[in-house]
């Protein structure tokens, strides 16, 4: 599962072709304070790094875990457009979020393009379909159970984050063509394992 580290600082991601990034992630049966400073770790990883998302395999650790912390409009494609679903109306004042056990249900059939990267694929960037909206559930580090209906750039983040929880990365959802001319950059990237 990986170590959880004993003071509040910034981790060492994991590269394209770690294994953790692979592995299906196993969930948090209590929030310790251990948990509690790796949630703040990875907050300040994430924002070291630039990113907008960042789940617990990307710092080797295989627990349904995830951090994001989204502009206040999660319109991707107009930000000044207002926010409209109740996860975004709801969750977006509160960022950065801290997300324990995410489930995501009841995908949207409509999909919408928008370009990804990865703070663990650093260098590469492809649009990906996902669903537009979708229904969350999860824990807050305080304990509280949520449950809203997501749209925006906040569904996309939890999209592309549980699919880290379940050894999924972005490059996966693209087509086999678009992956093979993304072969010799890939190469490069294997850093760690």
């Amino acid at each position: 599962m990986g170590q959880i580290p004993a003071q509040t600082n910034k981790l060492t991601l994991c590269y394209y072709g770690h294994r953790a990034l692979r592995k299906k992630s196993c969930d948090v049966c209590e929030i310790t304070n251990d948990i509690q400073r790796l949630a703040q770790n990875m907050i300040e990883t994430m924002h070291a790094e630039g990113g907008i998302g960042l789940a617990a395999p990307q710092v080797g650790i295989n627990i349904n875990l995830v951090v994001i912390d989204i502009p206040g409009s999660s319109q991707p494609d107009n930000p000044d457009l207002p926010s409209t679903s109740p996860g975004e109306i709801n969750l977006l004042p509160l960022m950065p979020l801290i997300l324990i056990n995410p489930k995501l249900s009841n995908f949207s059939e409509t999909k919408t393009e928008y370009v990804e990267g990865c703070l663990s694929i650093p260098g590469i960037k492809s649009k990906v379909y996902r669903p537009e909206f979708h229904d969350l559930e999860a824990t807050l580090i305080n304990g509280k159970t949520i449950s809203y209906r997501c749209g925006g750039l906040l569904a996309r983040c939890l999209q592309h984050e549980h699919d880290h929880l379940e050894g999924i990365l972005f490059l996966d959802l693209l087509s086999k063509p678009k992956q093979k001319s993304l072969d010799g950059q890939l190469k490069k990237l294997k850093f760690n394992d």
